[in-house]
């Protein structure tokens, strides 16, 4: 790239007559505005980002990045999974006056709600086929 202005720069109107042969000054890009989740409302936020999940292929999509990169699954894991358990255990212990509860009845009724919620997808020995629940 030239650094200094050209007739074909004058041509294409890039430049004056006057410019020509003179230095180009040094393209100054401004920064972009950074962005900041918050200035994006939550419902609008969560809605982009299911569009987007949708449009790479859902669950097909949740399935190849864990088959592909376990470690970006389990990030994204990590993320999702306390925020639900955390949003299911305060709809059912919501009417409980929690400060009674003894720690170790908590985490046993969180253990229970995480395994109600598991799916066995073992295949069966006759069928081969996944048992419903």
């Amino acid at each position: 790239m030239s650094t200094v202005w050209t007739a074909k720069d004058l041509l294409s109107g890039a430049c004056d007559l006057d410019d020509v042969g003179r230095e180009k000054a040094p393209l100054v890009t401004p920064a972009p505005e950074p962005f900041h989740v918050e200035d994006v409302p939550a419902k609008r936020l969560r809605r982009d980002v299911m569009k987007v999940y949708h449009q790479l292929g859902g669950h097909t999509y949740l399935h190849e990045m864990a088959t592909k990169d376990p470690a970006q699954f389990n990030k994204l894991l990590m993320k999702v999974l306390p925020q639900t358990i955390e949003a299911d255990v305060r709809a059912e212990v919501a009417t409980q006056d929690v400060r009674n509860i003894p720690t170790n009845v908590l985490k046993q009724m969180i253990y229970d709600h995480l395994e109600a919620r598991t799916i066995d997808v073992t295949p069966t020995e006759a069928t081969g086929d996944s048992p419903a629940h």
